[in-house]
Parts: C-alpha cells; sequence; structure tokens
C-alpha cells in the first residue's frame, strides 16, 4: 500500500541544518555558518517556536541560504509543534536515529554525558553528513487510520486488564469457581452473572432446583452437567462463610467491571468498523490497495500502519 509522497532531492547547500534537542517544556536549537556557531532556546510552544524559526530563517537568507531543515530524534510527540510549524513556514522536517545520536556523540566529544549543549550539536552534525531519516507525510485518511490504531490499541490493553481484574475478582468472590475464564463471557456465564451476580451464597439461598430453572430460563441450551457442576463450585465456596455485606460489595464491583468490558468492547468494535469505512474511501482512491484475503490478512490489519 503506497501511502508516501514522491521524495524530491533537495540541493543542501541551500539549506540551513538546524539541531534540535528537544523537550517537554523547552527546546535547544544548534547551528553553525563558516566555523560560527549558534545556540539558541525556547519554551516548547507553538507561537514562540513560529518566532525562532522565523529569525532563523533571515539569517539563513542572510548567508545565502533559501530554507531551513528542521532535525531532531523522535520523541512521542513534543516534537509535534515545532515540526508542523516548520512545514506550515515552509521548512524541510527530519529525524535522526537515537541510538546514532548516542554513538556520534562519543565519536565527537569523547564522552558518553548526555547535555542539553551536546545533542543539538551532533544531531546537527548527523545532518550535514546527511545522516537523516524521512519525516513521512501522510494523507488525512492515513492519519486518522494510524490515530484510531492506536485507540484501537489501548482500548485492547484495558480489555486485557479488566479480563485479569475480573478473574481475580472471582477468585475472592467465588473461590471455589472451576470454570476457565472464558465462560464468563459465554451466554451460560453472563447469565449467572444477571441472575445471581456470581454470588455463590445467593446460588445455594436459591436451592438447586430453583438455580436451574433460572438458568435454563436465561440459557435454554445450558447443559445440565454444567449447573450441576456450577452448583458444586458454589456449595464448595460458601464454607468460607464470608461476611454478607463483605461479599456483596465484591459483587457490585463485579457488575462494574463487566459493564466496563463491555464499553470497551463496544468501543473496540465501532473503531474497527470506523478503520473499515475508511479503507474503503481509499480502496476507491487507489485500485492498487489489494483486497483482504480470508484468514490471512483482514481489513481491519490492512488498516492499521503497520501494512500502510
Amino acid at each position: 500500500m503506497k501511502t508516501t509522497r514522491s521524495a524530491e532531492k533537495i540541493n543542501l547547500k541551500h539549506v540551513l541544518d538546524i539541531g534540535v534537542d528537544v523537550h517537554k517544556e523547552t527546546l535547544c536549537f544548534y547551528f553553525e555558518f563558516n566555523g560560527t556557531e549558534y545556540s539558541d532556546e525556547c519554551r516548547n510552544r507553538t507561537s514562540v517556536i513560529e518566532r525562532k524559526l522565523r529569525s532563523y530563517h533571515k539569517i539563513a537568507l542572510a548567508h545565502g541560504r533559501k530554507t531551513l531543515r528542521i532535525i531532531c530524534e523522535p520523541t512521542g510527540q513534543y516534537q509535534n509543534s515545532m515540526f508542523r510549524t516548520a512545514r506550515r513556514l515552509g521548512f524541510l522536517t527530519c529525524y535522526v536515529n537515537a541510538e546514532a545520536v548516542s554513538k556520534f556523540r562519543v565519536v565527537e566529544t569523547n564522552d558518553t554525558g548526555k547535555t542539553d549543549k551536546k545533542d543539538p550539536r551532533v544531531i546537527g552534525t548527523l545532518g550535514r553528513l546527511n545522516k537523516v531519516l524521512r519525516f513521512r507525510l501522510l494523507d488525512e485518511e492515513y492519519l486518522v487510520l494510524r490515530k484510531l490504531h492506536k485507540i484501537y490499541d489501548e482500548t485492547d490493553v484495558s480489555i486485557t486488564s479488566l479480563r485479569c481484574r475480573l478473574s481475580n475478582l472471582l477468585v475472592e468472590l467465588f473461590c471455589d469457581y472451576s470454570f476457565k475464564k472464558d465462560f464468563l463471557y459465554s451466554n451460560s456465564g453472563l447469565a449467572l452473572v444477571e441472575q445471581y451476580g456470581c454470588n455463590p451464597y445467593r446460588i445455594v439461598v436459591d436451592g438447586y432446583d430453583r438455580f436451574c430453572r433460572l438458568m435454563k430460563m436465561a440459557v435454554p441450551r445450558i447443559r445440565t452437567k454444567t449447573l450441576e457442576r456450577l452448583w458444586e463450585d458454589a456449595q464448595s465456596s460458601v464454607l468460607n462463610e464470608m461476611p454478607s455485606g463483605y461479599v456483596e460489595k465484591f459483587e457490585q464491583h463485579l457488575y462494574w467491571l463487566l459493564d466496563d468490558f463491555s464499553r470497551q468492547e463496544k468501543r473496540k468494535e465501532k473503531i474497527v468498523n470506523k478503520m473499515k469505512e475508511i479503507l474503503a474511501q481509499l480502496r476507491e482512491k487507489d485500485p492498487d490497495i489489494p483486497p483482504s484475503t480470508p484468514h490471512v490478512v483482514s481489513d481491519k490489519n490492512m488498516a492499521s500502519p503497520y501494512i500502510s
């Protein structure tokens, strides 16, 4: 899937390289002309960055350079304001590999120490040697897909965390519960939650006949062996004789966690549907995007940033 724009060759003789060490609150700049070094620092704030870049551009023009190239290490999100501002002003942007900066710092300074003054200089040197990484410019649809995929991953992590918490909670509430983790999310498991909140004390108080009747009303095809096993687990669990008020809190917590789990599952489904919708729009624009292959790669994976 082709997502990057055609690369254009740049005449570096017309470019002033600005090495930047990026932090959450501040940016440290370095550049040089004919052996004269310039270093500067400013707040990592869009309006401040714009003023600084405009002033550097004036310096570049005064020395016969046409534009700026802003170079930094990838820092997650903290370089975004600087790169967006630079692009809006018509300047170039690119990355340098963080490991290359670390190793080159040792070569250039014979020192492994990291400082705000050393790193921008090392980054600038790597820029002059053109040891840079391309900063990809993506169209809006691909940017949205990338963001949706990140949200999907975060939602998936939340779901996994909730499943673990529910499993741990069941150990405390229904200590002799003998079913595998996935049973709780089946029709039979959800019926057990709806009718009894997985509370073994409530199951035993109702009695075996009423317990079976209520469960079969909720899940007509539930197996008798499953009901017998749940009943035996409940009878064994109540031998712990935990205080009723204490057990009620566990039951309430279980409902809350399952509600969170359900919302996250629905959210993940909506994200996947939106990703598929955007992928369909991209296929209309670009016939070279291949279709999904059943049991090999799905539309969801096709829409992920790793494929795109």
